[in-house]
């Protein structure tokens, strides 16, 4: 019984402090294509990866400048959040886009777009990734707090402006045939 229990306790903290984040599955992803089960689908690859390393970048250095590891309750800052997002977010954009190959036809972009939509209905990216600005819940909870003041409603309105343009820009790319 006790071994049950341990081994729950360990599956649970190695999935919330891999799986939960879209960076873990598209480094699997990734993986998956270097060895050769995912070739044919270097085009979704690249759509992931391009969106996680400009999305990371978005957390990293706009809002929320934070990352919550809540199996191991710390809080991830700035010196090393930015190592974190050099390595795990940019270098495998980098590697991929050195390992290109322009003679795999592209595909359709099914894949990347329905492994995205998978994780979003299983975990909702702004809770896993704090993107919440106090003042929002300020204001919903009638709080008597000056917007002004506040110095996170600035970068989180940015933030999401960003995010919102970079997948309108994606889609209309898509629609467009760029990736093609």
């Amino acid at each position: 019984m006790k071994l049950n229990y341990f081994n729950n306790y360990v599956f649970k903290k190695i999935w919330n402090l891999s799986m939960v984040y879209f960076t873990f599955w598209t480094i699997l992803v990734q993986f998956l294509y270097y060895i050769g089960v995912l070739r044919e689908y270097q085009e979704s690859v690249l759509l992931l990866t391009m969106s996680v390393s400009f999305i990371g970048f978005i957390l990293t250095y706009i809002f929320p400048r934070k990352l919550k590891l809540m199996a191991v309750d710390y809080v991830v800052t700035k010196p090393v959040l930015q190592i974190l997002d050099l390595i795990a977010h940019q270098v495998p954009l980098i590697i991929l886009l050195i390992k290109y190959d322009s003679s795999i036809k592209p595909d359709n972009l099914l894949f990347g777009v329905g492994l995205l939509l998978v994780y979003v209905l299983m975990f909702n990216p702004y809770l896993i990734y704090q993107f919440t600005c106090a003042c929002r819940y300020n204001r919903i909870n009638n709080v008597k707090n000056n917007n002004n003041l506040c110095g996170c409603r600035k970068n989180y309105n940015i933030g999401i402006g960003i995010i919102i343009l970079f997948f309108i820009l994606l889609l209309l790319c898509i629609i467009s045939g760029v990736f093609r």
